[in-house]
């Protein structure tokens, strides 16, 4: 085109379709242009590269779509953990605690009394404790083991002992029997055989006195309280030895120590969260990009 003056005019620039969004009519300030032909050419190529695509604000209504985007994400997440969290077999605990006792002949420094200690858990998570257990439920000595947690309560000598079942009661009766045969592997084998033989020689004792005549009955009495003093002799130094104990009886809990659905709400939640971030940061760049 030329003007009145002979001036030759460049046509005007056709708008393009959707163009107003980031040319300001949308509310957001125009894209100031600069006249880069007085400038060098090295000017030209750093203006060129150094620029980003403008970009726009988000509309109110944008800002309320990714909110809601948000919500139901983070609602989504929060409700389906929750209601797998229910699905799921519940789990019931049950607890006992031994004290075992480290005896004054050997040395307490407390490096090595840790090392004694962590051996005794060993020794209740192991085959020698568990096998007969597993073998007297009909369970796998590994499912066992995968359902008994042994530990030491911290600055202590007490050994926590957890049985984690679908049913409490047996819950119950595996921790006792977990801990009946720990304490009979604790017990000092020397005692064993003169418990068992004083045990023999009583049943004896008692066996006659039931057949004994009238004249007999006199020292067959004085032999069974002569046999009673004895085991208890030996129970005594059997207990005097005995280094484990049961502090507190077996017991098992009323709520289910698993799942934890509000926990696994919380999980899902947090988790939903930190998705639902991301998606709105994706679709705001996209939404926002001209």
């Amino acid at each position: 085109m030329i003007d009145k003056s002979g001036t030759a005019v460049p046509p005007p620039m056709e708008r393009q379709p959707g163009s107003e969004r980031c040319n300001g009519s949308a509310g957001v300030t125009p894209v100031r242009t600069e006249d880069f032909s007085d400038a060098s050419p090295v000017q030209q190529d750093t203006n060129a590269g150094s620029g980003s695509p403008p970009r726009r604000s988000l509309t109110a209504r944008e800002i309320m779509k990714l909110t809601v985007i948000g919500l139901v994400l983070i609602m989504v997440g929060a409700s389906g953990s929750y209601g797998v969290a229910l699905l799921l077999p519940k789990e019931y605990l049950a607890r006992t605690e031994l004290l075992y006792t480290i005896t004054t002949a050997e040395p307490t420094e407390y490096l090595r009394e840790d090392r004694t200690l962590t051996t005794q858990v060993l020794l209740i998570e192991g085959r020698s404790v568990l096998g007969p257990v597993a073998t007297a439920f009909g369970l796998p000595v590994n499912d066992l083991a995968a359902r008994v947690n042994a530990r030491v309560v911290e600055s202590s000598k007490i050994i926590e002992v957890q049985v984690v079942d679908p049913s409490p009661d047996t819950a119950l009766r595996l921790v006792e029997a977990i801990r009946d045969k720990y304490l009979d592997n604790s017990t000092p084998l020397e005692n064993k055989p003169a418990l068992d033989f004083l045990n023999v020689q009583l049943a004896d004792v008692r066996e006659r006195q039931r057949t004994a005549r009238p004249e007999e009955l006199l020292s067959l009495a004085e032999r069974e309280a002569a046999v009673l003093s004895q085991i208890d002799n030996v129970r005594m130094n059997t207990f005097d030895a005995t280094r484990a104990r049961t502090v507190v009886p077996a017991y098992a809990l009323d709520e289910p120590v698993s799942p934890r659905p509000a926990f696994a709400g919380a999980t899902g939640g947090l988790t939903a969260m930190l998705v639902a971030t991301a998606v709105i940061a994706l679709l705001a760049r996209r939404w926002t990009r001209c």
